[in-house]
């Protein structure tokens, strides 16, 4: 996991101000557009799977309350997060 300070060493570190970590992050992206959904969804899919593969808290709840998956679902990347 990379942040604008170089590597990051703990797979489930979260973003402060947010509570995200890298999943909520990766399927809720500042400004998702639905011509984007199809085009990157094997990109997403594959990133997605690398990080529950390192062992990334899928069940993590941000500040909101949210979790990934809720993230999947609400902006559409339906294919993303599959098992």
């Amino acid at each position: 996991i990379l942040n604008r300070k170089g590597l990051v060493q703990d797979i489930n570190a979260v973003e402060p101000a947010s509570g995200k970590n890298a999943l909520h992050c990766l399927l809720d992206p500042p400004n998702p557009h639905p011509g984007n959904v199809i085009t990157n969804t094997n990109r997403i899919t594959d990133i997605a799977a690398a990080l529950l593969a390192e062992g990334i808290d899928f069940d993590a709840k941000d500040k909101r309350g949210r979790t990934p998956i809720m993230y999947a679902a609400i902006n559409m990347y339906l294919g993303a997060m599959t098992e």
